[in-house]
């Protein structure tokens, strides 16, 4: 049987005599999301760091490719790496199907001899993390910070059991959307004869609730303008100091998918001086901290706008709208209004890509339900990616999707088709709202008629444009402070 846990390193420390001590970083990952941001953080590691990733749920694949494809920033080959060596058993510690478990519920919990495996398999390599930075999309990843704050399987010391060995492990959250942290009001069932008190679900919601008290040191947020909410809404027990010193702002590396280049990662181009970068230099030996960055396994070659017009069959001609799938319980009846409303705009064009967690059969049903409509094309976004797409045209569709807010960045002139949701962005009008289908279809029409939004999207949100930097300056505050509690 196929397993599908996915531990990860590349020895990225430098090679010399006097080296210091590489810092050990874990990643945790569950959703696509913060696999994208891990990844640019991976791709883009400072040479004084090693790593290592526990991907499950719906990051696995993601990260499995990456280990399949990518070689080490060394030159030498994943594969052939000596950890992959030492933890050849580890690929026993979780089946497919307790994988599509985890995927399909975020509060199922690994079971314990999972967890035993891991553990043993990181002993195995003398991997002992300074930081773990995890999403917050899954119990199962509280489940394992938990394992490491209680030391359960005994981690903390390297193999000669030497007490001054022992570390220090610092627990990071990172909060990758760009949505701010809603208000939980509680719903109270009135049939009852006992009070019955719950939560309305946040897809946080599992995370925090399995999570120790006191067990976050830092929580790594993208942009200033959400810091507020939690601030006002975050469970502050789960953190060890004060909120207010608890939260970085680092930013969104994912952002970097955005950028309309056909390569949307120069390889060679240094962290701090990318705007400097001119062609003479573009292929030179460059180096951040002694570490030259390679690309991310998922950020492709986008094909050139003539190729995609002809790969999709679509009429260069037409106005050509984007619309990326959702996920949620109300996105059904969101997209088949946007159906209704291209069947009467035969001069428009739609490029629909489901989401990654689905095949698209809901999508596909809503175009064949409608006989009439012959202008939605529906696109395999593992063919061709959302951000490829989004090179056709100035205008954006989603649901209730964060890629609505990230869109800005580019920028696009960005639409939300949804009724009583709301963003920042929709709030201070950098971004349009509409759900019937005659507004629907005025709000498109105007969109053409319009300049994407002309503010500075990282001033507005109070997110550095430099994500990366941001992320890897506060990683080294949380690591100098392991290294002084030794």
């Amino acid at each position: 049987m196929k397993t599908l846990l996915s531990l990860i390193l590349l020895s990225l420390g430098s090679s010399g005599a006097f080296a210091a001590p590489a810092k050990q970083i874990l990643f945790l990952s569950f959703d696509y999301g913060d696999a994208n941001n891990f990844n640019i953080l991976i791709d883009h590691m400072p040479a004084e760091y090693q790593y290592k990733v526990i991907a499950i749920g719906k990051a696995y694949d993601l990260f499995n490719n990456r280990s399949l494809n990518n070689r080490s920033l060394n030159g030498s080959s994943f594969n052939n790496s000596s950890f992959n060596r030492n933890l050849a058993h580890s690929s026993q510690c979780l089946s497919k199907k307790q994988n599509s478990q985890l995927t399909a519920n975020r509060s199922q919990l690994l079971p314990q001899s999972s967890l035993h495996c891991l553990f043993d398999a990181m002993k195995q390599a003398d991997f002992i993390p300074d930081v773990i930075v995890s999403s917050m999309s899954s119990a199962a990843l509280a489940q394992i910070i938990n394992a490491y704050k209680n030391d359960t399987y005994h981690i903390s010391k390297s193999r000669d059991s030497n007490e001054k060995n022992t570390k220090q492990t610092r627990i990071i959250a990172y909060y990758d959307n760009l949505d701010p942290y809603p208000a939980l009001s509680p719903l109270v069932n009135a049939n009852s004869h006992h009070r019955q008190v719950r939560y309305p679900e946040h897809y946080t919601t599992p995370f925090l609730h399995q999570l120790d008290d006191h067990a976050l040191n830092a929580l790594f947020i993208p942009n200033e303008r959400i810091k507020a909410s939690f601030i006002h809404h975050f469970n502050s027990k789960k953190l060890s100091q004060n909120i207010n010193k608890a939260i970085h702002i680092v930013g969104s590396p994912a952002l970097m998918l955005w950028q309309a280049s056909p390569h949307f990662i120069d390889s060679s181009a240094p962290l701090k001086d990318k705007n400097k970068q001119t062609a003479n230099n573009s292929n030179a030996n460059v180096n951040v901290n002694a570490n030259k960055i390679t690309k991310s396994p998922f950020i492709t070659t986008c094909p050139t706008e003539q190729q995609m017009f002809k790969l999709l069959d679509i009429d260069p001609s037409k106005k050509t709208v984007i619309f990326a799938g959702g996920t949620s319980q109300s996105y059904q009846k969101a997209f088949i209004q946007f159906v209704k409303a291209m069947a009467q705009l035969p001069q428009y064009e739609a490029l629909v890509t489901y989401h990654p967690k689905t095949q698209g059969h809901l999508e596909q049903a809503a175009i064949l339900n409608n006989s009439t409509l012959h202008n939605v094309k529906l696109v395999d976004p593992h063919k061709i990616s959302t951000y490829c797409l989004t090179r056709l045209s100035p205008v954006f569709i989603v649901h209730q999707s964060s890629m609505g807010t990230a869109a800005l960045s580019v920028p696009k002139n960005v639409i939300f088709i949804t009724k009583n949701y709301t963003n920042d962005a929709i709030e201070h009008g950098l971004a349009d709202r509409a759900y019937q289908v005659e507004n629907i279809k005025k709000t498109i029409i105007n969109a053409f008629n319009k300049k994407p939004n002309s503010h500075n999207f990282y001033t507005y949100f109070g997110m550095p444009e430099h994500a990366v930097d941001a992320f890897y300056l506060a990683l080294k505050n949380e690591t100098e402070n392991t290294r002084r509690s030794l």
